[in-house]
């Protein structure tokens, strides 16, 4: 297992004490040795997701604010990409609302942290500049407005997934 890391399993769930989260890749089992296992984690604080890393601060900010805090670890607010991704933010989030990363111009299209022109997969309700996710959908509002927010970035690779470390993805989330 890749140093740093830890597997749940059985119906544990959850933090360990250690600084990481981590998604497991691995063979099926096998008699002999354990076979070759890569993993990508999470910094401490961080949840786990298909990929990427999610932070779901405690604290409020404007969106540029937010967007900055982000920044500052190396990630940005969260671009949501498919539904599962949506529930997945919506099972993790509280009650409040949480900055994302989806913005526009006035009279412009939305578009996303990293540039990308929004596919209106999603309504985005409102007719404010930058957009935050309630409890029940995503919503736009003046961008100065304090709220929490959700920052994501790519999962960090372990040496031995860098190194080539073969597997089966499994499908389980680690929080």
């Amino acid at each position: 297992m890749a140093s740093g890391c830890h597997r749940a399993t059985g119906p544990f769930k959850g933090r360990w004490g250690q600084p990481h989260s981590c998604h497991i890749k691995s063979n099926p089992p096998s008699v002999g040795p354990d076979p070759p296992v890569a993993a990508r984690c999470c910094p401490d604080g961080w949840v786990g997701y298909g990929g990427k890393c999610y932070y779901f601060s405690e604290a409020e900010g404007t969106w540029n604010k937010s967007q900055s805090n982000c920044s500052s670890s190396g990630a940005s607010l969260a671009a949501i990409d498919t539904p599962q991704e949506m529930a997945f933010i919506k099972r993790h989030k509280d009650l409040s609302e949480h900055w994302i990363g989806l913005r526009r111009e006035p009279g412009q299209p939305w578009k996303w942290t990293n540039g990308t022109e929004f596919n209106h997969w999603f309504e985005v309700r409102a007719q404010g500049e930058c957009a935050y996710l309630n409890d029940e959908a995503v919503t736009s509002s003046w961008c100065d407005t304090l709220r929490y927010w959700i920052c994501s970035k790519p999962a960090r690779l372990t040496p031995r997934e860098e190194n080539g470390a073969q597997g089966q993805a499994e499908t389980s989330e680690l929080t």
